[in-house]
């Protein structure tokens, strides 16, 4: 057992060296510097980025008219080494061909890309949202994981000194072997979730790592905040999302493609329409010509492409509709978590970690004057242990909470509440709803 015991402390020491080492050459990073960081550095935000320059480029396209196709033709020339033909005319045509389908389609043309635009500009900002949001959860897991091993090792050196008394009231007589026994296994224990929290801080930090692209991090993560009372109404905040939530913006600006897509489709019908200018020389003599080429839809009148369209037009509507009841069932979800959470973390900050300390400290006071067995001072200490993970758990849930909230209404920084007017003004800038 002693050697056991020996193994764990030199484990244990050199731990501790290590995870020294590895926090001096850590950065500290609060939320903000960390939700600031990956704004700017992130590869999926990068790659979302790109994407709305490509629907630029298409919209580009999708803009530009058809090129008009320069045209020359000679008729009744000789052949090459051959004299002219007796009798015929030479004729020398030059005419230009304007395709006209790119001048009453290029309408509903651009209007699809602008709209597709609109949804790539939605899709970046959800994108940038969702993996503000997952690294949010990241640091507050490190933070969690940070916390939880200081309290293990607070509990292991607590341990540590509960071991040396008991071995000295042992050598003295005053205490049972089968009690310092018990201590030990307690002290183990706690050595080895010490070792499990390092290994889970390591997880964490790698993993938040990744977001800010640093090898090593520590969090600045502050216990008592200031907690919101009041919170508003559902309704109030259900509007606020109609107005901020990306998703939505982008379900609507797909809804609008789709229905330029449908008109695009029924001008299709006369699909490659074209005129013609030029001029005709015959003998010397020149003349004008000009003429228009239009196909006839008798046999394939597009209704094959006009009903694709008009079904991916009332998908799209669904969709924005199913996207609207999501919305509605997130931010109400969201709301209650959050004033629940915040109603738990306020009663709990008034005193609980402090009392469990307290009890702790008189528990062991008392075993000393040999008032309480040793069981009690064990259970104290566990339920010390318990209290802070409880405390750490639920002050961490609430401020994810909070951002959850947050992300459910659509801001553009999670970490801080819109309002209003923040809505009406990316309202004012986002494409107009329309109508089903």
């Amino acid at each position: 057992m002693r050697f056991l015991y020996r193994r764990l402390m030199l484990a244990a020491l050199i731990g501790c060296a290590w995870s020294s080492a590895a926090r001096a050459q850590a950065h500290a990073f609060t939320l903000d510097s960390v939700l600031s960081r990956i704004t700017a550095k992130h590869p999926t935000i990068a790659a979302s980025a790109y994407r709305v320059d490509a629907a630029r480029g298409a919209r580009t396209t999708a803009r530009a008219f058809g090129n008009p196709m320069l045209s020359w033709q000679e008729e009744n020339g000789p052949f090459p080494g051959r004299a002219p033909s007796s009798g015929m005319s030479r004729e020398i045509s030059t005419f230009v061909t304007v395709p006209l389908a790119s001048v009453y389609q290029q309408r509903p043309r651009a209007r699809q890309a602008d709209q597709l635009v609109n949804a790539a500009g939605a899709d970046l900002r959800v994108t940038s949202q969702r993996v503000a949001f997952d690294a949010a959860r990241s640091f507050y897991r490190l933070a969690l994981a940070q916390r939880a091993l200081a309290a293990s090792s607070d509990v292991q050196l607590w341990l540590d000194s509960l071991v040396r008394y008991t071995e000295v009231r042992v050598q003295q007589g005053a205490a049972a072997e089968v009690d310092l026994l018990r201590v030990q296994v307690e002290r183990d224990a706690a050595a080895t979730e010490v070792a499990l929290g390092r290994i889970e801080v390591a997880r964490a930090d790698a993993l938040l790592a990744a977001f800010v692209d640093i090898d090593s991090i520590t969090t600045v993560f502050a216990d008592s905040v200031e907690i919101p009372h009041e919170f508003p109404a559902l309704e109030q905040v259900v509007e606020l999302a109609r107005l901020l939530r990306s998703d939505l913006a982008a379900a609507r600006s797909r809804v609008a493609a789709a229905q330029a897509s449908r008109a695009f489709e029924q001008s299709a019908v006369f699909r490659e329409a074209s005129g013609m200018l030029g001029e005709k020389s015959t003998a010397g003599v020149r003349s004008f010509m000009a003429g228009i080429m239009i196909p006839l839809p008798i046999f394939d009148q597009n209704r094959g492409e006009i009903n694709r369209a008009t079904s991916e037009l009332r998908a799209r509507q669904q969709d924005a509709v199913w996207m609207e009841r999501q919305i509605v069932a997130d931010v109400a979800g969201a709301l209650e978590a959050t004033r629940a959470l915040s109603q738990q973390m306020r009663a709990l900050q008034a005193g609980y970690l402090r009392r469990a300390e307290d009890a702790r400290a008189i528990t062991l006071g008392a075993y000393r004057e040999g008032a309480v067995p040793l069981m009690q001072v064990l259970d104290a200490s566990r339920a010390l242990a318990d209290a802070r993970q409880l405390f750490y758990r639920t002050l961490i849930a609430q401020r994810l909470s909070m951002l959850e909230l947050h992300a459910a209404i659509g801001a553009e920084n999670i970490a801080n509440m819109p309002t209003m007017s923040d809505a009406l003004a990316r309202a004012a800038q986002s494409p107009r709803k329309e109508r089903p």
